[in-house]
């Protein structure tokens, strides 16, 4: 991969080889060869290197990045390796299409946000195309079995674009982030999941194992990724 080095995510991945460890882990459980998935907010491509190794020749993946100076690492890296199963989408998603602007903080940029005012002070902001997932092309011709989804705050209208997906062709797997200080259980992101028919399981942080926690009603403790599963989805161990 080709990574930046005064960035968060560029020198975690130089230095420790990863950045989130659980999110990989679930990848690696779920994932099979010839899997289809989506990965929503790709950044400089971790986590979507990585489906495409697991996912194999006869596997797919979507890969969604605004951003264009994560898209140019993006498409470098997927120069130089011998990958030929991802396809990049150069746009943001949001409920409808149109244009936002994407605020850009200093120092990382997988940070990038969507949402007016979430960046205090960005040393960018970038005016970026919007989609519906519903109408990214190529999304409706294989079932998904994950779909990554971190973008920042701004999860909750990309689900309120995927009516079609999640009505017709529901992922079997959907990885996604938390983390704007409210209780998990009380998330406009987790009722339209379970309202869909997913089990959500939060991933707490742990020092060594990955751990996947049924959410109650109160919420978890330690926890800003969680995973909607399928009913029968099973996670290899």
């Amino acid at each position: 991969m080709l990574v930046p080095l005064d960035d968060w995510v560029g020198r975690s991945v130089f230095f420790a080889g990863d950045l989130d460890p659980k999110v990989s882990a679930v990848c690696r459980r779920l994932v099979r060869p010839g899997d289809a998935c989506l990965d929503i907010g790709a950044n400089i491509g971790l986590v979507t290197l990585l489906l495409a190794r697991l996912a194999g020749s006869a596997g797919w993946v979507h890969a969604v990045e605004p951003n264009p100076a994560n898209l140019d690492l993006l498409r470098h890296s997927l120069a130089r390796l011998p990958v030929a199963n991802v396809t990049l989408h150069a746009v943001a998603l949001g409920a409808d299409a149109g244009t936002c602007t994407l605020a850009v903080p200093a120092g990382n940029r997988g940070a990038a946000s969507l949402v007016p005012g979430r960046i205090a002070a960005p040393v960018a902001s970038v005016n970026v195309p919007v989609l519906a997932l519903d109408e990214l092309p190529g999304i409706h011709e294989r079932k998904l079995r994950l779909m990554k989804l971190d973008v920042e705050g701004f999860e909750a209208q990309v689900l309120a674009g995927a009516d079609r997906l999640l009505r017709t062709q529901p992922p079997q797997a959907i990885l996604f982030e938390h983390n704007d200080g409210t209780p998990p259980a009380a998330s406009p992101i987790v009722a339209r999941l379970r309202a869909a028919g997913y089990r959500i399981l939060a991933l707490p942080r742990r020092c060594w194992r990955l751990a996947l926690v049924d959410l109650a009603d109160q919420g978890v403790v330690g926890a800003n990724d969680f995973l909607a599963v399928q009913p029968g989805v099973e996670l290899a161990s």
